[in-house]
């Protein structure tokens, strides 16, 4: 299964979801990296929508993004910032490289 881009360019009707119509550019469901996320990104630019970035403080959070792009068939961002990754990692950790631990455990859940 591809997740197959909308062009809202092509609908009849006013939509602001990505899902007005589709496309023919094809990705991959899935973690997107590379190419691929080139290809998503310009996708977005070149139809005139944004791709949501969700800030991810915990594996529920994670989820809660992910079924919702599911849902709506949109493409989603997973972001984790360095208060995010504290707050996972735990606030009582003093350790510097906490919040890039914390992080990564959203990261390594997506995957």
């Amino acid at each position: 299964s591809t997740l197959k881009l909308p062009n809202p360019r092509e609908s009849n009707h006013i939509n602001m979801s990505p899902n007005a119509a589709l496309t023919d550019a094809v990705i991959p469901p899935g973690v997107v990296t590379g190419e691929n996320l080139m290809k998503l990104m310009e996708h977005a630019r070149d139809n005139g929508y944004a791709i949501p970035a969700v800030n991810c403080t915990s594996s529920s959070t994670v989820n809660a993004a992910l079924e919702a792009a599911a849902k709506n068939n949109s493409p989603v961002m997973i972001q984790a910032s360095i208060g995010g990754g504290q707050f996972v990692a735990g606030k009582i950790i003093k350790d510097p490289q906490a919040p890039h631990a914390g992080s990564g455990a959203p990261a390594s859940h997506v995957r």
